[in-house]
């Protein structure tokens, strides 16, 4: 039997609960559940979905499932309910094989795996991932592949337990191979390859049979860093029969888009450098800052920090005189008012929406310039020239009091 169909379970108070999905066609008559009190053996078609031994006995005559046909959805969904005899919490949900007929199923196997795994008992995880994998457990020879991988050993191996993970639809051994390659991990580095797998990781048609057999909406991380990699493959200039500037672009957009740091970072310094798209100051400024708040961490040279750091210094000046022309000072609306004819006749003064009050702030502006710094006026040449003649009548004035006093004394 062939393993396309992937069990989920849940380990309740007192149930146990499976389930999976399956195309949204199918007939009840195409799926085969059947308990005992210590087994269960589901099937649809050809392939074995649920099959073994349970960890506990269980209450075979209340076991139950359905089948749920969910709305606009590509699939429905299948679900199991196994009432526990005691209610204790289980580990994982299948021993291993009830009998010769009713043999433990794929994904079971891998869960055992999982479980030995975080018991730190490596050498039964592999084994039931081996046995997984035997039964065409796509993901079992993803774990196989990646770990040999990790380990350093037998790159043979792990190419070819890879490459049947990647060639059954999964997209991560897809991305693993285009890694392993560009980092030359299989003896050889082979930036064609790599570039290969990550292509075929992206494939809109590949991507949508993954995520729908996992039923998920969302990019995986993985998937964005495919998108990223292969952009620095094709805008590395040494990679002469690989470079592809627009392509490159085009790979580097859409993990910038999904929120990768190196990618907006990437995509700034392009925009900075001005060579393969026209230079852009602003948006490449706000490309290397949104990096950084994504990932601190993120390695940015000495030149394009304070080229960050100016741009931003700008932007704030020019944000503070949008503030203080929306804002007048007091200086200016009092001038406003005396300059003002129709502050004192009989007609109704309308300080909003008039055309005449523009040409009025114009002039009001006339007297002194502002200073973005610190927003002090300045005086001009006519408010010097002013303010000394009304200094040179408030002395005269004193003047004038002075001598009145003393003729009085």
């Amino acid at each position: 039997m062939s393993c396309s169909i992937i069990y989920r379970w849940a380990d309740e108070r007192d149930f146990v609960s499976f389930s999976f999905y399956v195309p949204k066609e199918t007939k009840l008559t195409d799926i085969v559940v059947e308990f005992t009190d210590t087994s269960i053996f589901c099937t649809y078609g050809v392939d074995l979905v649920i099959s073994g031994q349970f960890y506990q006995p269980v209450k075979g005559p209340l076991c139950q499932w359905k089948m749920k046909r969910g709305g606009a959805r590509e699939h429905c969904e299948v679900r199991i309910k196994v009432p526990k005899r005691v209610s204790i919490s289980w580990p994982y949900p299948i021993l291993g094989d009830a009998s010769d007929e009713i043999v433990c199923d794929p994904q079971s196997h891998f869960l055992l795996g999982l479980f030995y795994e975080k018991e730190n008992d490596m050498d039964t995880a592999v084994e039931h991932w081996q046995k997984a994998a035997q039964k065409k457990h796509t993901e079992a020879s993803f774990f196989l592949g990646k770990l040999c991988l990790l380990n350093r050993r037998e790159p043979k191996v792990a190419a070819s337990l890879l490459k049947t993970a990647a060639l059954s639809g999964h997209c991560e051994a897809m991305y693993t191979l285009g890694e392993a390659h560009q980092m030359g991990l299989f003896s050889v580095s082979s930036l064609k390859q790599a570039l290969a797998w990550y292509e075929k990781c992206v494939e809109p048609e590949t991507l949508r049979l993954y995520l729908s057999r996992l039923c998920v909406d969302t990019y995986p991380p993985f998937v964005i860093n495919a998108h990223y990699n292969a952009a620095m493959i094709y805008l590395n200039p040494s990679n002469k029969d690989l470079y592809d500037a627009p392509m490159g672009v085009k790979l580097l957009k859409v993990a910038a888009k999904s929120g990768n740091a190196h990618a907006l970072y990437r995509l700034g310094k392009i925009l900075l450098d001005g060579k393969i798209l026209e230079r852009n100051l602003e948006r490449a400024c706000a490309y290397i800052q949104e990096a950084i708040d994504l990932n601190p961490s993120i390695k940015i040279p000495n030149k394009t920090r304070k080229i960050l750091e100016l741009v931003n210094a700008k932007k704030r000046n020019v944000s503070r005189d949008r503030v203080s022309a929306s804002h007048p000072s007091p200086l200016r609306r009092n001038n406003k008012t005396i300059n003002n004819s129709s502050a004192f006749n009989d007609e109704p003064f309308d300080d909003v929406g008039d055309d005449d009050d523009e040409d009025e702030d114009e002039d009001d502006f006339r007297g002194f310039s502002i200073n973005t710094a610190d927003h002090t006026p300045i005086p001009t040449q006519e408010t010097a020239s002013f303010w000394k003649n009304a200094l040179v009548g408030a002395g005269l004035v004193v003047a004038a009091l002075l001598m009145a006093h003393k003729y009085t004394q």
